[in-house]
């Protein structure tokens, strides 16, 4: 029974892996946006909003944040490249957190670990509209 179940499970990582060469499968890769991209309205879906400008300012309603909870206010964001393949939301100023930017092209999203990163427990914004 262990020899079947090994076997089913090389098996497995051979197909996964000549998927993977042959281009059928691919690894998740963020979403790279531009300025243009992030400028707008993002909701949590709990009443939270952050409107980000495009002249870099932002501004804060019922915003969760690593520190606070809930916060208000204003202050400023920018967009930082990465390492190796990711994008940074930096937001400064009253609610200051470094959102992650995930999520697809189409629906990017916004978010950040509550906590210990291991919980994997994330406070998510996703652009107006987009529920």
């Amino acid at each position: 029974m262990l020899a079947s179940g090994v076997a089913g499970a090389a098996g497995l990582a051979l197909l996964g892996g000549s998927a993977y060469a042959a281009g059928l499968l691919k690894l998740y890769e963020p979403p790279r946006l531009s300025r243009a991209d992030v400028v707008g309205v993002w909701q949590d879906g709990a009443g939270g909003t952050l409107e980000l400008a495009a002249d870099g300012r932002a501004t804060a309603h019922r915003l969760r944040d690593s520190v606070h909870g809930r916060c208000e206010g204003t202050g400023a964001w920018s967009l930082e490249n990465t390492a190796p393949r990711g994008q940074e939301l930096n937001l400064a100023g009253a609610c200051a957190t470094d959102w992650s930017i995930g999520g697809t092209p189409e629906r990017p999203t916004l978010s950040f670990y509550v906590g210990d990163p291991d919980s994997g427990q994330r406070h998510t914004l996703r652009r107006s509209g987009e529920g």
